[in-house]
């Protein structure tokens, strides 16, 4: 299932461990964060044409994350490309740009991460959802 190997496996393989992922964590009573969701995976399928794997569209439709999504953009001084990550950066742009699209067409809100260390990353974080809910109290 890798995606230069065969992509629409991998989409499909994606997708149904977004949703396990989604659904394993819904009912934990608790704060989760999520590294990729069904999204990412929905705007992968627009992006490169590919049929859209079974359950994507009925998890789109009825299973929803947060509102406001954290998001980095890609950092031209830390990507490297490897074994497992074989496009380039501007690929990686490319594909950030459309995310954050995909996001908002689904209603998310998006704020951007700040380029710094990850205990700064962490904080901003924690801090923006602090705001967030002594806003909404």
């Amino acid at each position: 299932g890798l995606p230069w190997e065969d992509v629409q496996l991998f989409v499909e393989l994606c997708a149904r461990q977004a949703i396990k992922d989604y659904d394993d964590h819904a009912d934990l009573g608790r704060r989760v964060f999520f590294d990729r969701s069904f999204i990412d995976v929905a705007c992968a399928v627009e992006r490169l044409g590919l049929e859209s794997p079974v359950g994507l569209e009925s998890a789109m439709e009825s299973r929803r994350y947060a509102r406001t999504v954290f998001m980095s953009r890609p950092w031209e001084s830390l990507f490297r490309p490897d074994a497992e990550r074989r496009h380039g950066f501007h690929d990686a742009v490319a594909e950030y740009e459309a995310l954050i699209q995909a996001y908002h067409c689904h209603g998310y809100k998006f704020v951007c991460l700040p380029e710094a260390p990850v205990l700064e990353r962490v904080e901003f974080v924690l801090s923006t959802i602090r705001s967030m809910q002594r806003s909404s109290s």
